[in-house]
């Protein structure tokens, strides 16, 4: 009889009272209690499965449905707008300017991306960033993909009527020396002090002849390095309580809305810490909606006495920091520490570099002329006006 109304079935099984149960789609369910009629056969109805089931169960959760249907309507109309903007291609305009801008001029996170004309957008954002030589932006589905090409940095008017010379930035002894350009003033194995001409950008030729130019070039000298740590054993720290709260909103293209209701902070001193997360399909594509949390974190100022030990630790943390920053691009050829508690109760660390390292910066020439020589040129009638 199934097979003649063309009914789909499954898990057909007789239980021991000889009845027969299976399962037929909700679809088909009208035909067949026809059918039983028809035959004169007696039949139960078993419990719902599968998506009937579903409805069955949440048939007066009226807000389900709404929830759904709104999901489905924002998803429709999100077809047509950007969810994402990715940069590449840039390394000295921040990326933030740059989908700031792209913001104003109306290709952002939510705008729709079918009335946008890509030329006009590209040659007017190239007007309003001096800073970008060239830009691209390419739709792959919802996403916005913006390539730029950055302008060379160029030397201003000013700039490049500048001269300079080349001096020490710190004491040492000179071990080599790059002139790009300008006159060498110093030679190998001589001793400098902080500020002291190393390139001179006045060139003389001649017997009274005077050239300038921009001096360049790298000069390593060994220099000593000194710094300095200390952590006292009487100290005053941060402690955290242990208690927090946490405050998440949702941003769903540029609508912002707060999942809390009470907005405020029942600590007197605590840390903030900021997350945002965007929320991807499947893990892949990315979705233009962000969950961000806030978290606030109550911490309390305590008094406390370390032992030598922790106070060791603490003062090597800040060693290693203050050493990496100390050092910076230089070589270093040699290290002494002396590291003690001292009488005073602070545990002190003072380290000594021996390094080799570029003391070479530019200083601008101050270029004066000559008075006397003016006047004998004004009475000559040589002077160029």
């Amino acid at each position: 009889m199934l097979a003649c109304l063309d009914i789909p079935y499954e898990h057909m099984e007789k239980d021991p009272e000889g009845d027969l149960h299976f399962t037929v789609p909700a679809y088909k369910r009208k035909l067949l209690e026809r059918a039983f009629a028809a035959h004169g056969i007696s039949w139960e109805l078993g419990a719902l499965q599968g998506l009937p089931r579903l409805f069955y169960r949440y048939r007066k959760r009226w807000g389900i449905g709404v929830g759904a249907l709104i999901f489905v309507v924002l998803l429709v109309i999100s077809g047509g707008r950007i969810w994402c903007v990715e940069v590449s291609g840039n390394s000295r305009v921040e990326e933030s300017e740059i989908i700031e801008l792209l913001q104003e001029l109306g290709c952002g996170v939510g705008d729709s991306f079918r009335d946008i004309d890509f030329a006009k957008l590209h040659n007017t954002f190239l007007l309003r960033c001096p800073d970008i030589a060239w830009i691209s932006v390419n739709m792959d589905g919802t996403h916005a993909h913006v390539e730029v090409r950055e302008t060379l940095a160029e030397r201003s008017d000013e700039e490049e009527r500048q001269h300079y010379n080349v001096v020490a930035a710190e004491d040492g002894q000179i071990e080599q020396i790059a002139a790009y350009e300008g006159k060498p003033q110093v030679a190998i194995g001589d001793t400098v002090r902080q500020g002291e001409l190393l390139l001179s950008g006045v060139i003389s030729y001649g017997e009274t002849g005077l050239r300038y130019e921009s001096a360049a070039g790298e000069v390593y000298a060994k220099v000593i390095r000194d710094f300095t740590v200390e952590v006292p054993l009487q100290t005053e720290q941060k402690v955290l309580t242990g208690h927090e709260i946490e405050k998440k909103s949702l941003t769903f293209f540029q609508f912002q809305t707060n999942l809390f209701l009470n907005s405020r902070i029942p600590y007197d001193f605590y840390d903030t810490i900021y997350a945002k997360r965007q929320i991807y399909l499947f893990d892949s594509i990315a979705l233009p909606l962000w969950v961000q949390t806030v978290t606030y974190q109550e911490y309390e100022m305590q008094q406390v006495t370390l032992t030598e030990e922790e106070a060791k630790v603490l003062a090597y943390q800040k060693y290693r920091e203050q050493l990496s920053e100390t050092l910076a691009d230089a070589q270093l050829l040699e290290k002494t520490t002396d590291a003690s508690l001292k009488d005073d109760g602070v545990y002190r660390i003072h380290c000594r570099l021996y390094c080799l390292a570029n003391i070479a910066v530019q200083q601008p020439l101050t270029i004066q002329e000559n008075p006397n020589e003016n006047k004998r040129a004004e009475e000559d009638g040589t002077k160029d006006h």
